[in-house]
């Protein structure tokens, strides 16, 4: 199972991402783009059968609210507390967290079966009657998790216990879950832009005239969707590409294609890499442009 040792995530930030750097006056060492207290990362670790208990912040059959990662990836942040009995402030724990379907939902398992978990080891802070980790950055796929529902495997180590834990969590973003939740959202690679991916036929509505072939020309489009959409979602299924007159002359008013349409929220939305109207053409094998000799 990969580690993912993410104590002082800060520290990341600030040295950025290189081969191998620390800070070894605080006893941190980061390789990529992670980094590990050393004496959490060495120690000894309780290794017979765990006790049967809960740590984390989640009941069983509730709701993990995901947030998105600086670089466009999507994670949970599990907080593991742990009882004064079992341990202190400065004290280290290992938490083993594995993602497994749940096989009840076994359709609404998302981007599970591709990030299985990870292992960190951190040292405990304490504030009054609580000693805990903060947030782990738990990732769960790279697009919108909403719904998705799968078994969080928890096992929490110390020097001398062990608990262990598992758990039915649906994922929610931070309003909660409602039916628009359940469409399929992506972002780009830089996480700018936002989409909804919509599968179903889009149909050519209009093609402007153009006085050149060079021109650009307006084509309208529409998609009937396979599945009715929550007319509260706000979803727009009309749009408007320019196209230079000379591609628009392969295209037909009447058009239809079966198509899984990446549906932009904002259509001026540009992403860093440059993005092209082509994200909003879903005839993806009809050119834009450079149709005219």
């Amino acid at each position: 199972m990969p580690e993912a040792l993410s104590r002082s995530f800060a520290l990341v930030l600030l040295l950025g991402c290189g081969d191998s750097v620390g800070d070894p006056d605080a006893g941190f060492e980061c390789e990529a783009a992670m980094c590990v207290e050393v004496r959490c990362r060495d120690a000894v670790y309780f290794d017979g059968a765990p006790e049967e208990g809960n740590l984390t912040q989640y009941v069983d059959g509730g709701d993990a609210t995901y947030v998105w990662g600086f670089q466009g990836g999507v994670m949970i942040q599990p907080v593991i507390s742990v009882p004064p009995e079992l341990g202190g402030g400065g004290d280290c724990v290992s938490v083993t967290l594995q993602h497994l379907p749940d096989p009840a939902h076994p359709e609404l398992s998302g981007e599970i079966d591709s990030y299985r978990g990870a292992t960190f080891r951190e040292s405990l802070q304490c504030a009054g009657d609580r000693c805990g980790t903060s947030g782990l950055f738990d990732v769960v796929g790279v697009n919108a998790p909403d719904g998705v529902r799968f078994l969080l495997d928890v096992t929490v180590r110390g020097a001398s216990w062990a608990r262990h834990a598992r758990l039915a969590l649906r994922i929610v973003d931070e309003d909660g879950f409602d039916e628009c939740d359940a469409l399929t959202r992506e972002r780009d690679a830089f996480g700018v832009c936002e989409f909804t991916r919509v599968a179903g036929i889009a149909r050519i509505d209009a093609i402007a005239e153009g006085d050149s072939c060079e021109a650009r020309v307006d084509v309208t489009m529409t998609l009937e969707p396979t599945s009715t959409l929550p007319s509260e979602c706000g979803v727009a299924l009309t749009h408007t590409v320019p196209v230079e007159r000379g591609c628009a002359d392969a295209l037909s008013v009447g058009d239809m294609r079966e198509v899984s349409w990446r549906i932009p929220d904002d259509p001026t939305c540009t992403p860093p890499t440059g993005g092209s109207p082509q994200e909003l053409f879903p005839f993806g094998d009809a050119p834009l442009l450079a149709c005219c000799e």
